[in-house]
């Protein structure tokens, strides 16, 4: 957190028009993720143990990307026309799914969607 928190501020410090997207709990079917680990490790695992003390809200990494986008694409259209759009909005904003889970549910709905796993947490 300590990092991410860094970067926000180095980006606030330049100056000048900025968005940034506060994500977490980013899943996608590539790259390492929770998502992709859980998938593998009910195959592999006959027990897994997950916590389930700890809630957020899983993301899609899709969702983040095509966000962004149109926002990047909103931003360029309406800057030609109105130069103040982008400093108006300038500022930090939360990117995230609706809803909330526990690691240990989100695993146990990874699982349920995975043919033949031999685990639930």
């Amino acid at each position: 957190g300590r990092t991410k928190l860094e970067g926000e501020q180095a980006v606030q410090a330049v100056g000048g028009a900025f968005l940034v997207f506060r994500t977490a709990w980013i899943y996608s079917a590539r790259g390492r993720n929770f998502l992709l680990t859980i998938r593998r490790l009910s195959r592999e695992r006959d027990a897994l143990q997950v916590v389930d003390d700890q809630v957020g809200c899983p993301t899609w990494a899709w969702l983040v990307a095509e966000a962004t986008a149109r926002v990047a694409r909103a931003s360029r259209i309406v800057e030609t026309r109105d130069a103040g759009w982008l400093r108006e909005r300038s500022g930090l904003y939360h990117l995230a799914c609706g809803g909330e889970t526990s690691w240990c549910g989100f695993a146990r709905a990874i699982v349920a969607q995975v043919p033949g796993a031999r685990s639930v947490p």
